[in-house]
């Protein structure tokens, strides 16, 4: 294996305890049930991995945990709410209506230029959903930009 792979690996190995995929979270990983679930460390929230817009920025992987914690990398940062801040962001992503639209890759006709792309994956009772999109993507569902926008603001909080 070349270097380039071997560092990924192990920035994998030490991010979310395997090599998973986005698509493919850790086989020991759980997620909240609803909105009432209690969460521990290894619960799954979402992982989400962005790369793309202005000038080519390098990809970017966030994990966020049941316990409020968002895993950037190598560095793990908290949320104010702890799990109760997690709990309330997999209730919203569920009432996003994100659940209902089909897992599946919505990219746009043109995927030219200063476009952020997003490989989403969502946890919820155990089952896996994954999503990849771009900015202004015109065939991704709404709820799909909806579920992002949360996830996003839930990272920015976290510190």
């Amino acid at each position: 294996m070349n270097r380039p792979g071997m560092l990924m690996m192990a920035l994998c190995v030490m991010t979310v305890g395997g090599c998973a995929t986005p698509a493919t979270p850790p086989a020991s990983t759980t997620a909240p049930t609803g909105a009432v679930a209690t969460a521990t460390a290894v619960d799954v929230i979402a992982t989400l991995r962005r790369s793309g817009g202005f000038a080519g920025a390098p990809p970017e992987t966030f994990v966020i945990k049941g316990d409020g914690a968002v895993n950037v990398g190598l560095t793990t940062r908290q949320t104010s709410g702890g799990a109760t801040a997690a709990v309330q962001l997999a209730s919203q992503l569920a009432a996003s209506g994100v659940f209902d639209a089909a897992p599946g890759k919505y990219m746009p006709a043109n995927p030219c230029c200063d476009r952020y792309t997003y490989d989403l994956t969502l946890v919820k009772d155990g089952k896996t959903y994954n999503y990849v999109t771009m900015d202004a993507s015109e065939t991704a569902p709404p709820a799909l930009f909806k579920a992002l926008g949360l996830i996003q603001q839930y990272i920015a909080t976290a510190r």
